[in-house]
């Protein structure tokens, strides 16, 4: 995705020996499109430079409330219910001594025991070993900042359905001596638009497919097809 996406991706899939490449039917805004798939969020932090095993769960929970506090009016301002409203809760974690932190989440503050000294500092020295591939259970652990991240769910965006299919094979626009390749030069190649394409339909390459976001490069030995979504997929052979 991204205007140039489909320029270069299937010259890194070739170089990587990636089987293949698909190219989304807008990839220009392919980004902005996952906006409008994705909910509202906010979020806001608070410094609380404290060892793990001094927080107690009444003051964790009261900073945590806090913070919520502060996000609130954002959702209300979004228009979201309260029914539509969730959060996550994370600290800034490390050992002590240490000079970098990492994001650990934390359970939501509740009535039941919801806070565990231990499990906490279990969940960081996990966090650890996955990022730096090791951890040492045994070393005290402070937290730095507390985080919050509210979020406000949002009805979906649908995808317009594709249902034309293929009917005969794809019609090129145009051919051109194009250089897809430094070490071949100029080649005869199909040029075909993005918009004259239907699920079916399958290109071979050197082609190009051009469109109003973007270009797409099929190379030599690669083949290009239409999906039913219309997504185009592009077959790399190494």
């Amino acid at each position: 995705f991204g205007g140039a996406g489909p320029v270069y991706a299937p010259y890194l899939a070739q170089e990587l020996g990636m089987r293949e490449v698909l190219v989304p039917d807008s990839p220009g805004v392919h980004a902005a499109r996952g906006l409008l798939m994705s909910d509202i969020r906010h979020v806001a932090q608070a410094p609380c430079l404290r060892r793990l095993d001094a927080l107690d769960a009444a003051e964790l929970a009261e900073r945590c409330a806090q913070l919520r506090a502060t996000l609130e009016p954002a959702l209300a301002r979004d228009g979201i219910s309260p029914a539509d409203r969730y959060y996550r809760y994370s600290a800034d974690m490390r050992c002590i001594g240490q000079f970098h932190e990492l994001a650990v989440p934390l359970p939501a503050p509740a009535s039941n025991e919801w806070w565990s000294v231990a499990r906490a500092a279990a969940d960081f020295h996990a966090e650890h070993a996955r990022a730096y591939g090791h951890a040492d259970s045994s070393v005290p652990v402070e937290v730095v900042n507390l985080r919050l991240e509210a979020f406000g769910r949002m009805a979906r965006a649908t995808a317009k359905a594709n249902a034309s299919t293929a009917d005969g094979p794809p019609v090129t626009t145009t051919r051109r001596h194009v250089c897809l390749a430094p070490d071949v030069g100029f080649v005869p190649t199909d040029i075909y638009r993005r918009a004259d394409l239907a699920p079916g339909h399958e290109i071979t390459g050197p082609a190009i497919v051009t469109q109003r976001d973007t270009t797409t490069v099929v190379l030599a030995g690669q083949r290009a097809r239409v999906a039913s979504s219309g997504t185009l997929r592009i077959e790399v052979r190494s």
